[in-house]
């Protein structure tokens, strides 16, 4: 017979091991679906020193001495409890029963509270992500509006699902939430207001600065923030006369990667040269003297051999045809490649790439960055700048640029032609910058001829005094 005094008295329970264990993928899913979050928790205990115990119960609940569910473990003295909801506190007792079937009292209670699961860490349950807000459980900032949906919720409030652009998007799923060009993230540290198109700052943030670089990859590391940066890095200086290109990939809040690629038909390696850079963070400016500035991105695979080219449309109406600087900004296809603009006005530009001449001119899809700005002249973000383009002068001898100002220290210098009258494969090259001016040329590749004459082109270029950011 079993002495259930006995046998309370010595029975111990005891949490040896409790803790919450992930679900796999599938159950996951399944679990999701239904909204049953669950989690799992193993429990240990002395065992009787009766000889009559034959096993062991366990009862647990979400309330304290009152046991909804029991499992009955046989004769071991541990068990894996699943299925538990997170989110909940679960109560634990065992106990003992002999070969007759009797069964002595509660051992003494053990309690888990099981906690949601967070995978992004956004401080949102996955849960809650996915059947209120249809957030991303594992992305923390889902529209990459550079806060983090947790704190974006808090920030919101409860127009958190309000369309405050009217776009078919909810708040927290824009990225720009007020449809100004500017990400929330963005507009919310410029301390502006994300949810009103009018609170636009006056002045942009840019950082700018120079690299020296060869056919390998160079990593330029971001000293500002950025959500969406903005990259162009153009022209290559003229140290080693074989025509080649800029290219740009992982562009990121924190930087990007820059080299030297030199056309196909040639060996690769290429003698360092000089590039400048300039980023900004996506979006529509009005500076202080009313000048207007865009900082855009757009994809395509239109080529020079395509029926249409890109026609790219600005976010807003220039008052003066701006002048444009287009990069390709990823590096999808090893082919090297080169863009051409055409046709710029107030509201847009065409925009095609170009590979050696050749090639069949077909390209994958790339990402293009742009920036359009109004030509003028004066002092931004604490850089002097000058803003203008040539007439249809430049070919493909050095044409010198003289600035309309002098600069206190040798410039960053960046250009892009203009125009496309000369459709063989070409981009622009620089030498002899100075404070008072810069000699540029158009560089045609020769991969089908040793002809390099070039059409006059009109080369639009971007100046900035460098001065250290820090």
């Amino acid at each position: 017979m079993l002495f259930f005094g006995r046998f309370y008295q010595s029975l111990s329970f005891r949490l040896s091991s409790l803790r919450l264990f992930y679900l796999l993928p599938l159950l996951i899913i399944f679990l999701s679906t239904s909204n049953a979050f669950s989690g799992d928790v193993s429990l240990e205990w002395d065992p009787s020193i009766e000889p009559n115990v034959s096993g062991y119960k366990m009862y647990y609940g979400t309330s304290s001495g009152d046991y909804t569910y029991t499992v009955d473990v046989g004769n071991y003295t541990t068990c894996t409890i699943s299925g538990l909801e997170e989110g909940n506190t679960y109560y634990f007792a065992t106990t003992a029963y002999d070969f007759s079937g009797n069964e002595a009292d509660y051992s003494n209670e053990v309690f888990k509270y099981i906690p949601k699961t967070d995978t992004d860490g956004d401080g949102i349950p996955d849960y809650d992500e996915i059947d209120i807000y249809s957030t991303d459980p594992n992305m923390p900032d889902t529209d990459l509006d550079g806060i983090s949906d947790g704190d974006e919720i808090d920030f919101w409030g409860n127009s958190w699902n309000a369309d405050s652009d009217g776009d078919e998007i909810v708040n927290l799923l824009d990225w720009d939430s007020d449809n100004d060009g500017f990400s929330d993230g963005w507009e919310k540290d410029q301390n502006s207001d994300p949810s009103d198109p009018g609170s636009i700052p006056s002045l942009l943030s840019i950082e700018t600065g120079e690299v020296n670089v060869d056919h390998t990859w160079t990593t330029v590391e971001l000293q500002k923030s950025f959500v969406h940066p903005i990259v162009i890095a153009k022209p290559l200086s003229l140290n080693d006369d074989d025509p080649a290109v800029v290219r740009i990939r992982n562009v990121d809040s924190n930087g990007f990667e820059v080299r030297i690629q030199e056309w196909d038909y040639l060996d690769g390696i290429h003698g360092e040269e000089t590039v400048s850079y300039i980023v900004m963070e996506q979006g529509s400016y009005t500076l202080e003297d009313g000048t207007l500035v865009e900082a855009g991105a757009f994809e395509t695979d239109n080529t020079s051999s395509s029926e249409a080219v890109e026609a790219v449309c600005f976010n807003q109406t220039f008052a003066a045809e701006p002048l444009v600087l287009a990069a390709v900004t990823t590096f999808n296809e090893q082919d090297a490649v080169t863009g051409r603009i055409k046709g710029v006005t107030t509201n847009g530009f065409e925009y095609c790439m170009q590979e050696q001449e050749d090639n069949l001119q077909v390209h994958c899809v790339e990402t293009i960055s742009y920036i359009a700005w109004e030509p003028s002249c004066g002092v931004v973000d604490g850089l002097a700048f000058e803003v203008k383009k040539t007439t249809n002068v430049v070919r493909q001898k050095p044409y010198t640029i003289l600035f309309d100002q002098e600069f206190m220290n040798i410039p960053l210098f960046l250009a892009d032609m203009q125009t496309t009258v000369g459709t063989d494969t070409a981009n622009v090259r620089w030498q002899n910058n100075d404070a008072f001016g810069v000699d540029v040329q158009i560089d045609e590749e020769q991969s089908r001829d040793k002809e390099t004459n070039h059409p006059k082109e009109v080369v639009g270029y971007m100046v900035f005094e460098y001065m250290s950011l820090w």
